[in-house]
């Protein structure tokens, strides 16, 4: 049997290591609420990281239609 959620990534089910990685990947949300602020006056978007090193640390603020098409990208494509 193939688990297939995406179109571009699949796991055999008998390989419980990818399938279990797979599986978490796609439980999580792209984006934490409590972490993302909208400023009106501005029009800006800022999202905080909860990591305090690497590349995806700190904060970032972006046009708000910016930051909404990068988080549709995290959404997959129907399997067909």
């Amino acid at each position: 049997m193939l688990l297939a959620l995406w179109r571009e990534v699949s796991a055999k089910s008998s390989c419980l290591d990818s399938t279990t990685r797979l599986a978490r990947y796609c439980a999580r949300n792209p984006v934490a609420l409590e972490r993302l602020t909208y400023d009106r006056a501005a029009t800006t978007v800022t999202y905080r990281s909860d990591k305090s090193e690497g590349p995806t640390a700190g904060t970032e603020t972006a046009d708000p239609l910016a930051f909404l098409a990068r988080v549709l990208v995290h959404i997959p494509d129907r399997a067909t």
